[in-house]
């Protein structure tokens, strides 16, 4: 009976714990064979100005190249407008997605 209540609580730890640390990741491809890794906690956004139409970015990503090597990179500040969500601005489109930046209407 005491191996059964130990069980269940180290179950129940770890679900929480696993539940807890999750945290959204956002996988982009540059369109030259490298996938960036994002996650929220890596990106922040914020308007530098009311009157501005979009939010400053800046951020790091896990870089992936076609031979399969990851490497950190830091993202430098890009400005997020509805204008630059092509394949160019990763960062922004990232920012997006993971609901750290909307069009400001």
């Amino acid at each position: 009976m005491k191996s059964y209540k130990i069980l269940s609580l180290s179950l129940i730890s770890f679900l929480i714990i696993g539940c807890a640390s999750r945290s959204r990741t956002v996988k982009l491809n540059d369109g030259t064979g490298n996938i960036y890794t994002f996650k929220k906690e890596w990106i922040s956004c914020w308007i530098p100005m009311p009157a501005l139409t979009g939010s400053v970015c800046k951020g790091s990503a896990i870089k992936t190249n076609i031979l399969g090597q990851s490497y950190v990179i830091e993202m430098p500040l890009k400005i997020c407008t509805p204008n630059n969500m092509d394949r160019y601005s990763l960062l922004c489109k990232a920012a997006r997605e993971l609901g750290l930046y909307e069009d400001n209407p």
